[in-house]
């Protein structure tokens, strides 16, 4: 009996066996030190990127202390301004009081200016009409009381 070998066409023979097995290493040698090569470039690129990284943050922490520092200085500022606000409120109040007071005493000065403007001629005819009686002139006296009576009513205070 002879015994006929036969090679399937999926196994390889026991020739090309050791040789694909060589194949194989060798393809999963190279893609070891592929893979090899990209974690080193990986490492070196993310050693050169954490330093950058490592700036950044610093940077950054910086410019929130910076942020924090003048949001303080704004809520003072803020602070100080509501107080300036509510000073001028207050001094526009007392400010529209004293106007209205000082335009009170204005009217009330106006009135006395000529209450005292007529008192003035009333006693200046008075003092005429006097003088007249004194030299004997009656009836110069009494028209001339007449002239002015009208002014010395004028000249009294308001609300007598």
């Amino acid at each position: 009996m002879s015994v006929e070998v036969t090679t399937d066409p999926i196994l390889p023979s026991p020739e090309e066996h050791p040789r694909r097995l060589r194949t194989v290493l060798g393809v999963t040698l190279v893609g070891l030190v592929l893979v090899a090569i990209g974690t080193v470039a990986a490492y070196e690129q993310h050693s050169s990127v954490d330093p950058s990284l490592t700036s950044a943050r610093t940077e950054l922490h910086q410019e929130l202390d910076r942020l924090s520092a003048a949001q303080s200085e704004l809520g003072s500022t803020s602070g100080q301004a509501d107080a300036v606000a509510q000073s001028l409120a207050s001094d526009t109040t007392l400010l529209t009081r004293d106007q209205a007071q000082l335009a009170d005493t204005e009217g009330r000065t106006d009135l006395q200016g000529v209450n005292i403007s007529d008192l003035h001629l009333c006693l200046a005819g008075v003092e005429r009409a006097l003088n007249q009686f004194a030299l004997g002139d009656r009836s110069g006296a009494t028209g001339t009381l007449g002239t002015v009576t009208t002014l010395c009513r004028d000249a009294e205070p308001v609300g007598t």
